[in-house]
């Protein structure tokens, strides 16, 4: 009997021991989580904002570029920039086209056109140029090439080329293209019969190599018709004296 009594004693101990503890909790899968933070609205980017983010950025030009770009894209040419800068006090042509163009982005293009009127009347400084750049100008602007100056050179009994360059221009200039025609024509008949007379001779191309030298001619071709030339009119000696002076 006082077994028994031991016995259930033992058993409500445990009982009560067993209780005592508290109960053990997974970690992992009891642990309370917290609820994630909700932004409030103001935080939140705007529609605006949204759309902003998404376009590319604009490049914004400065007012230098303005004016330039609207000098650029109008009729002004850079002669009437130069004519400007002069009217206008500037130091250079790029301030006269800034100024042209903040003219015109403000509308105000009247003002550019009477510049360029008063400027233009008040213009007292004119350049002429010499009457040797007239006649050479007036040579380069002509269908007449290098060869017809070499051949009217000969011709014309000039010793340099440029000499028939400038005879060239003054007859154009004048306006007797005429002449200038006549003498072409009989210059390559000239030449023709030069050309002939060189080929018909003992002199070879060595002899006009040299004589080329000798007389400062720029090719043996032109020595050939100077050869030619000097056995037409019977000048043989001269040939001869040249060559035997030049070899020493």
């Amino acid at each position: 009997m006082t077994f028994i009594k031991k016995e259930n004693l033992t058993l409500t101990l445990a009982i009560s021991a067993l209780l005592s503890v508290p109960a053990c909790q997974d970690s992992d899968t009891n642990s309370v989580q917290e609820e994630p933070k909700i932004e409030s609205q103001n935080e939140l980017p705007t529609l605006e904002e949204q759309q902003v983010n998404t376009l590319p950025r604009q490049v914004i030009k400065s007012a230098k570029e303005q004016h330039i770009e609207a000098y650029s894209n109008s009729k002004y040419t850079y002669d009437d920039a130069v004519l400007l800068a002069t009217f206008w006090g500037k130091e250079n042509t790029w301030d006269a086209k800034l100024k042209i163009g903040s003219l015109l982005i403000a509308a105000n293009n009247q003002y550019i056109q009477q510049s360029l009127t008063s400027a233009s009347n008040n213009q007292t400084i004119v350049v002429r140029k010499s009457p040797k750049e007239q006649q050479i100008n007036a040579f380069y602007n002509s269908r007449y090439t290098y060869k017809d100056a070499v051949l009217l050179a000969t011709f014309w009994g000039e010793e340099e080329t440029w000499e028939a360059k400038l005879k060239i221009g003054d007859l154009l200039i004048k306006e007797k293209n005429t002449a200038i025609q006549d003498a072409l024509t009989k210059a390559k008949k000239n030449e023709d019969a030069q050309r002939e007379a060189y080929i018909q001779s003992t002199y070879n191309y060595d002899d006009a190599v040299l004589l080329a030298e000798f007389w400062g001619k720029s090719s043996p071709w032109e020595a050939k018709l100077k050869i030619g030339r000097l056995l037409i009119n019977n000048e043989r000696e001269t040939i001869d004296q040249a060559i035997k002076h030049f070899l020493g």
